[in-house]
């Protein structure tokens, strides 16, 4: 795990990258959470994680799998996805209504929960450098989440 202690380093640049290398893409309705979707999808069928050919079976990401950077990687895409769609919907909702405001809200736990699991994995796998990130992201995500949006 020492030479992937300094590989998890890396981890915020690679959201750097992915963004800035799908900036070719920019239209008027464009959003991270599409951009996020093909490195999502490539590290769960290379990490042969899929859930299941037919039927669909949950499986879930633990310290005790996490063998590889790669599932940081998953983890990390998966929560700025989250995250992305959240705001995403906060900046086009200017008056919501009750069932936009609770579907807004449901984004927000949804990214607050996939951040919390990449700060416990990289505060057991990761560096002081790598956990200390992802203790500022989960504490942002739940700044954002308890001030009424």
């Amino acid at each position: 795990m020492g030479k992937q202690k300094s590989r998890i380093r890396v981890l915020f640049l690679l959201i750097r990258s992915v963004t800035l290398s799908s900036l070719s893409m920019v239209y008027e309705n464009w959003n991270l959470q599409e951009v996020f979707y093909g490195p999502i999808r490539r590290l769960y069928k290379s990490l042969k994680f899929t859930h299941g050919r037919l039927k669909y079976t949950k499986r879930s990401i633990s310290v005790t799998m996490v063998t590889e950077v790669s599932f940081l990687h998953l983890v990390l895409y998966t929560t700025e996805r989250a995250w992305s769609h959240a705001m995403e919907k906060k900046t086009l909702l200017d008056r919501p209504n009750a069932h936009q405001r609770s579907y807004l809200i449901g984004q927000l736990r949804k990214a607050v929960k996939w951040a919390s699991l990449f700060q416990e994995l990289c505060s057991t796998k990761g560096d002081s450098r790598t956990s200390l990130e992802a203790e500022i992201m989960y504490s942002s995500a739940i700044l954002v989440m308890r001030s009424g949006n």
